[in-house]
């Protein structure tokens, strides 16, 4: 099922993001965790059903030290069919919460 409106909230306050601006923004800004910019690549594995053109991902972080941990967006890159069967996709994700290097 495809969503056309999300309801944002905090508090009493709340507000549409929509395709349809009659009912709400069609873009809003939201906060950012931190400065850090992390390079994912994510290989799809080869073999049957692994690929999927639908997937809504999302990654929570944590290094191997003791800088806690941050969780990205979801992963998409527009206008690409990421989640190929057997192919690396890349996903640059800014301004999140540095955790240190990870493995």
């Amino acid at each position: 099922r495809n969503l056309d409106r999300v309801k944002l909230s905090s508090g009493i306050n709340a507000e549409y993001l929509s395709s349809d601006t009659s009912e709400g923004k069609d873009v809003m800004k939201f906060c950012k965790q931190g400065e850090a910019t992390y390079k994912f690549e994510i290989t799809t594995a080869n073999e049957k059903w692994a690929d999927t053109d639908n997937i809504h991902a999302r990654l929570t972080v944590s290094s191997k030290g003791n800088r806690g941990n941050t969780t990205t967006g979801i992963l998409d890159n527009q206008g690409i069919d990421d989640f190929v069967k057997g192919a690396t996709d890349t996903f640059t994700l800014h301004d999140l919460k540095n955790v240190g290097k990870f493995d």
